[in-house]
């Protein structure tokens, strides 16, 4: 597992982004299986797509074909029941844009230990 240079500084140029991943690419010589892009589940602000379109600049649209929106922090919350909130109609625009940027692709983890362990055993 790689962690991708910068995207969340939006404020960088397309340049500076480029040369990032650039850099990032070097270290990957074998190539890349899957790209993470993750997100806290329940804050999709407005960095979140602008971030998915600067990765999508840099990297190009058929990396997105390899991509995964990952939210973190998702509690106790079971996997079905995280996909069925993420069909929800009231979902914000950008949220359903991006996700069918990836193809639908998501995962959802718990960063808390204890939240996660209890989440397993119900699982």
């Amino acid at each position: 597992v790689l962690d991708t240079p910068g995207l969340q500084d939006t404020h960088l140029s397309a340049e500076e982004l480029h040369a990032r991943f650039r850099a990032f690419a070097d270290s990957v010589p074998q190539g890349v299986d899957c790209f993470l892009f993750t997100c806290r589940a329940g804050r999709f602000g407005k960095e979140k797509p602008e971030a998915l379109q600067a990765f999508e600049e840099a990297c190009g649209s058929e990396a997105l074909a390899h991509t995964i929106l990952l939210f973190t922090h998702v509690g106790e919350e079971m996997p079905e029941d995280l996909a069925k909130r993420l069909q929800d109609p009231s979902l914000p625009l950008s949220l359903c844009k991006s996700l069918t940027k990836v193809g639908h692709r998501f995962a959802g983890i718990e960063n808390n230990s204890s939240a996660a362990a209890r989440r397993d055993r119900r699982a």
